[in-house]
């Protein structure tokens, strides 16, 4: 099963956005958008499989310890300031199969 997840980081940060785009290697290009908050973010929508998965938590949690803090979006709620054990859990319910 493939879960699509759309990852969004701040647009000083697009080039580690294309990295991993790059090393999972997804076709997808990293859009510059404008979200309601009117920020300039790069975002990308990214098919996670049960190959991808790891490298993607990989990749999350190395994030979160280099910023302490992470935001998560699923189904369109926002949750902000989340560890890499929170994340990881959260990743764990919105992809079980995954695991």
């Amino acid at each position: 099963m493939t879960v699509h997840v759309i990852v969004r980081l701040p647009a000083s940060d697009a080039q580690e956005l294309t990295a991993l785009v790059q090393s999972i290697h997804s076709d997808e290009d990293v859009e510059m958008v404008h979200p309601f908050d009117g920020a300039t973010v790069a975002q990308v929508l990214v098919a996670l499989s049960t190959a991808t998965l790891p490298f993607f938590r990989i990749w999350a949690n190395a994030r979160v310890e280099a910023r302490k803090g992470f935001v998560v979006v699923h189904d369109g709620r926002e949750l902000r300031g989340y560890t890499a054990d929170e994340v990881e859990r959260i990743i764990r319910v919105v992809a079980p199969e995954s695991q």
